[in-house]
C-alpha cells in the first residue's frame, strides 16, 4: 500500500541533478491537493543551508542555487494543518 506521503506527492523532480556549483536547480513538486511547502536544504554534515517557503498550490516550481560542491538533502514538508504533514526527502549532488 502507498504511504500517505506517496499518495500526497504525485511527483517530485530536481533538474539538473547532478548540477554545477552556482548553477540554478529547478525543483518541481506536484501535489494531490493544494498546500504550502517548506523546503529545508541540508549539507552533507546535516547543517541547514537554505529554507524556502512556497505558497499554497498543487504544482510548485522553485529555483535554488547551492553554494559549493557536495551532496545536499532537500526535505519537503507540507503545511497541511488538519492532519500529519506529508514529507518527502530528495538528494542532489553538486560538482
Amino acid at each position: 500500500p502507498e504511504s500517505e506521503a506517496d499518495n500526497f506527492f504525485q511527483s517530485t523532480k530536481l533538474s539538473p541533478n547532478p548540477a554545477l556549483a552556482s548553477q540554478p536547480i529547478q525543483l518541481r513538486a506536484a501535489l494531490r491537493e493544494s498546500s504550502a511547502l517548506v523546503v529545508n536544504v541540508y549539507d552533507a554534515l546535516g547543517r541547514l543551508v537554505k529554507t524556502l517557503d512556497l505558497p499554497p498550490t498543487t504544482h510548485h516550481l522553485a529555483k535554488l542555487t547551492l553554494p559549493s560542491s557536495g551532496t545536499y538533502t532537500l526535505h519537503l514538508r507540507s503545511r497541511l494543518t488538519r492532519r500529519s504533514a506529508p514529507q518527502r526527502t530528495l538528494k542532489v549532488i553538486v560538482h
